[in-house]
């Protein structure tokens, strides 16, 4: 994701990433981590549905022997910004288990290339309001 992030910034798109897990997280109890955990994905989803929030991109890695693995806490971000009229990007390709949902809510795969969301925000954003994010 810092990769993604680097290549948006270089380009002048904003980027916002979830809160960072810092080594401190290692020290916490179960019940300290789970609601460190719990708080980091509400502010995420807060940022997801605010107002300067362009779009949301999907960085969606291999992960756990599946390929294009988007997590539950991923997902949940997807339907936040779908139901907020959010546009969505999928770096790579849809998961096949969420492929008519991704469809549906308008997400845009972009095969492991940034220059369509890039130019997108361009265009969308012209040179006045490139103030708008994008969450990662």
């Amino acid at each position: 994701m810092c990769q993604v992030k680097e290549e948006l910034l270089d380009d002048a798109v904003p980027v916002a990433l979830p809160d960072v897990e810092d080594e401190d997280i290692a020290a916490l109890d179960e019940a300290n981590y789970r609601q460190f955990v719990g708080r980091a994905a509400l502010n995420h989803l807060k940022r997801v549905r605010g107002r300067n929030t362009f779009a949301i991109l999907v960085a969606n890695f291999d992960k756990h022997g599946i390929e294009d693995y988007i997590g539950p806490s991923t997902f949940a971000e997807i339907a936040a910004a779908a139901s907020h009229g959010k546009r969505i990007f999928i770096l790579n390709e849809f998961p096949p288990v969420y492929r008519d949902l991704l469809s549906a809510w308008k997400a845009v795969p972009l095969h492991g290339r940034l220059d369509p969301l890039v130019q997108l925000y361009r265009d969308a954003c012209g040179e006045r309001e490139r103030q708008l994010d994008l969450q990662v």
